[in-house]
Parts: structure tokens; C-alpha cells; sequence
């Protein structure tokens, strides 16, 4: 690492190459100066994004939670079309305004219900088991292979109707670290090349269940591919902008979060033994370790007209990034917001968003994540890492670890051999 907390708080910019490898409190140092300064902070996006759209706006990360919370509600004045212009995820939920949005939202939503999470607990929770049974018999193993393959294994067998031995390809694409060197990150065009790979293997799963019909009342695809608005079949590029939504936020957001979780509870092992004796506690403990740990750092917005937030005016076109880690840690909404309290209560993070554009997956990745740290502490419960510089973060806009090396007392699997997940 060549910068420095106030080099960056002075030219504040995502794009440095030196971002994605910057230790785990760098950033929450650089919001709180910028916080002090006020709750808008100006990015410099100094260096070039090959693929994507030039911005010779200027950028705005919101960095207060009342901002942030403002900007969230508020789509008349902030828009959200912006948000997928040559990244594939153009015309998915994500990248429309209401009542566009509203309405392909609804076709959506109900394969993430509530009802829907509670059917999914038990092959979650076999899902984690049997990784958890590759490694228990010899005492030590990669706690991180839990968070990054149960996410997409539940997505692509329950929910989106994709080969579940697909998951572990589209893994090593899209995030060649976990099995050797780590990409530069802040050569945009690498990033670009494996977003156009996912789309295109997107592209041929939705393609194949299109000409070849075996319809799953369960399936969201299935369900999309045969719906029409209007007397119109639902546009097919919306449903590949969509299923690279789903296929890309349930590969990052909640594997990211759960290796954040399994580290922070290894380095506090005192707060670790609490959640052991008294599992009950773990969702509060869920809630607050998302909130703690940092989730998405932006998720961008263009202002339709000239708008003051935070007491900053900002231009019609300029472009305006939410940050949700940032606004979890503000101390005018969380008493001593940078403590990781596990029963903290109430605790109103805004991890999953707000508004409209509230996170789809947000029970899916809540449930995930409790049933990940339930098994991995009702089996591993005296897990350690052994040498913290062991456990590999990668910090980019949704941080978190590609290896958690890990020691324990070895256990007793609960699958037979035959049935446990493959390497």
C-alpha cells in the first residue's frame, strides 16, 4: 500500500489502484474525516474505466445516514437508470425507477418471501453441513469455502434452476483468488471481462430454459420467462439483466458478509463463546455484524435536477453514490458505532438498502447468513486462525476474505463420505 488515510480523505476516489488492497480500517478512518467535514463527500475518479461510461460529471458519495436514507427514498429527484449502463445489469430491478421498477419488482419478490426463506432452512442448512464435513475430520480447513459456495449452490438449485456444478466455475471467473493469484481489481477492464462472461453464461442458461421448457412453479426464471405485462412476453434482456443480478449479488454480497462475520467472531472469541452458549442471540448478532463489518459502499445514482443534500449542492447529471457501510457508522444514528455490539437493539442499518430499491434478496441473505454461523458454531465452536495475515481481504466496494484458515477440534462428520459436497 503507497497511500495514506489523508492522502485519500484528500482526493477521495474508488478508482486508486491501491483500493482493493487496503487493510480492513483504512476506510472507516477516511469516513469518519470526511464525516467531520461534512456528509457528502466528492470522489475524484482520477483514473481511466476502459468499459465504462465516462463520467464527466462530477461523482458524490453520500456518506450520512440521514443523506443516505434521503437519497434512498427519494427516486423523483435520483435516479437509478444510470446504475447498469455497460455493466450487464441494464433493465434489471436494480437499474429502473418506479413505476417500472415496481412493477417487474413484483414478479420477483414472492420467490423471496419470508414463507419462501423458512422452506430453504433445511437444504441451507445441509448445504453448509456438507462443507462443513470436507474439512471437520482433520481439525483445520478453509472456514471460507462455507460462505463462497452455499450462497451460490442454494441460488442455482432453488431458485434460479441453473447446474449447481456450474457455481464453482462461475466462482473461479469471477473471483480467480480463491484458487490462485489475485486479479487487479483496478484494471476496469478485467473486472468488465468477467461481468461479460457471467452475462453471457446467463445469456445460455435462460436461452436453454426458453427452448427447451420444463416449467418450476418454484423457479423465479421459469416464472418470468412465461409471464407478460400488458399482453407482452416480459422483455428477455430484462430477465439476463436480472439473472445477472441474482447470480452476481448472491455470489458477493452474502459470501462477502459471512467471511467478515466468521473472522470477526474468530478474532473476539469471548463475543464468540456468548453466541455458543446462547445461539439465540445469533440474529440480533447477524443484524449487527452486517451493519459492522461494512456491506455495499456505493451503489450509484444521477441527480434529474439541481438538489442540495447534507448542505451540498449538487448539479443536475452529476452522479450520486449512496453509501451504505459509510452511513451504518454514523454516530448521529448508532451509539458507538464503531463498536461490533452483537445484541445492539434497535439497530437500523441500512445493509439491504431502503426504499424501492430495498435489497430483493434480503431474507435469503439474512437466513444464509444465521444458519452459516449456527452450523459453524454448534461444530467448529472453538475455531481460531492461527496467523491472522493467513486470512486473505480483498477490500473493493463489497469487501471481505477469500481464505479463512482455520484450527479446531475435529469432529465427526454428519454426512456419509459419499455425500459430502466436492472439492
Amino acid at each position: 500500500m503507497t497511500i495514506s488515510v489523508e492522502e485519500f480523505v484528500e482526493h477521495f476516489d474508488f478508482t486508486h489502484p491501491d483500493f482493493p488492497n487496503l487493510p480492513p480500517d483504512f476506510i472507516w478512518e477516511v469516513y469518519r474525516r470526511l464525516r467531520a467535514q461534512r456528509p457528502v463527500a466528492l470522489a475524484q475518479n482520477r483514473y481511466d474505466q476502459p468499459g465504462l461510461p465516462k463520467k464527466e460529471a462530477a461523482e458524490w458519495h453520500i456518506i450520512g445516514y440521514n443523506e443516505v436514507y434521503e437519497v434512498l427514498q427519494d427516486s423523483k429527484r435520483f435516479s437509478s437508470k444510470v446504475f447498469g449502463v455497460s455493466t450487464g445489469l441494464e433493465g434489471s430491478i436494480i437499474s429502473l425507477d418506479p413505476p417500472e421498477q415496481n412493477r417487474d419488482k413484483k414478479f420477483i419478490n414472492p420467490f423471496f418471501s419470508p414463507e419462501r426463506m423458512r422452506a430453504l432452512e433445511g437444504p441451507v442448512r445441509d448445504a453448509v453441513d456438507r462443507e462443513i464435513d470436507s474439512f471437520i475430520e482433520r481439525g483445520s480447513g478453509d472456514l471460507a469455502r462455507v460462505a463462497w459456495r452455499v450462497p451460490g449452490l442454494i441460488l442455482f438449485q432453488e431458485l434460479l434452476g441453473f447446474p449447481p456444478g456450474d457455481v464453482q466455475g462461475i466462482l473461479d471467473a469471477m473471483h480467480p483468488e480463491i484458487e490462485g493469484d489475485a486479479p487487479d481489481m483496478s484494471d476496469m477492464e478485467v473486472a468488465v471481462g468477467m461481468l461479460s462472461a457471467l452475462v453471457a453464461y446467463c445469456t445460455d442458461q435462460l436461452i436453454s430454459r426458453r427452448d427447451n421448457p420444463a416449467p418450476d412453479e418454484l423457479n423465479v426464471f421459469d416464472h418470468l420467462l412465461h409471464t407478460s405485462i400488458d399482453g407482452e412476453d416480459f422483455p428477455f434482456d430484462k430477465i439476463v439483466a436480472n439473472a445477472v443480478l441474482l447470480v452476481a449479488a448472491g455470489l458477493e454480497t452474502t459470501s462477502n458478509a459471512l467471511t467478515n462475520a466468521y473472522v470477526w467472531l474468530a478474532q473476539h472469541p469471548d463475543q464468540r463463546d456468548r453466541l455458543v452458549e446462547d445461539p439465540t442471540m445469533i440474529p440480533k448478532a447477524v443484524e449487527e455484524l452486517i451493519r459492522y463489518t461494512g456491506s455495499v459502499h456505493g451503489l450509484g445514482r444521477i441527480a434529474v435536477e439541481d438538489v442540495e443534500v447534507g448542505g451540498c449542492p449538487i448539479k443536475k447529471g452529476d452522479f450520486v453514490t449512496p453509501n451504505f457501510a459509510a452511513a451504518n457508522r454514523d454516530p448521529r444514528e448508532f451509539d458507538d458505532p464503531d463498536e461490533c455490539i452483537i445484541d445492539r437493539d434497535p439497530n437500523r442499518h441500512l445493509a439491504f438498502g431502503a426504499g424501492y430499491h430495498r435489497c430483493v434478496g434480503s431474507n435469503l441473505a439474512r437466513m444464509e447468513m444465521r444458519v452459516g454461523i449456527e452450523q459453524a458454531l454448534a461444530r467448529l465452536s472453538d475455531y481460531r486462525i492461527p496467523d491472522d495475515r493467513s486470512a486473505t481481504y480483498r477490500h473493493g466496494l463489497i469487501p471481505g476474505y477469500p481464505h479463512i484458515p482455520v484450527e479446531f477440534t475435529p469432529g465427526p462428520r454428519r454426512f456419509p463420505a459419499e455425500v459430502t459436497a466436492p472439492s
